[in-house]
């Protein structure tokens, strides 16, 4: 990370996790609503992340990259990516897949 990056929030598994350690993953849908995120809103977990859109418009910043998301756009997130959103409709709904990595 840069010094002119944004600091980013570090989210661990147990914050996500409602599965016992014999089935460590966890699936959820979030409404990401555009005025709660922005450029400036970045994060790093401790686990692997895919992630599919299956609604909404706008950017997904990966390691300082932006990338175009729409419906139907899919993310697989390794655990040093550091990422956050721009959201250009009023809002993006999003299935994340969450599991620790061996």
């Amino acid at each position: 990370m840069t010094d002119d990056m944004p600091a980013k929030r570090r989210l661990l598994a147990r914050r996500f996790w409602t599965f016992g350690t014999t089935f460590p993953f966890h699936v959820h849908k979030l409404r990401h609503r555009s005025e709660h995120y922005d450029e400036t809103r970045l994060a790093q977990r401790e686990f692997w992340k895919i992630s599919y859109v299956a609604h909404g418009e706008g950017m997904k910043i990966i390691n300082s990259r932006r990338y175009p998301f729409k419906s139907g756009s899919v993310f697989f997130i390794h655990p040093d990516d550091v990422t956050g959103y721009s959201i250009k409709t009023d809002f993006a709904d999003i299935y994340n897949i969450l599991f620790m990595p061996e």
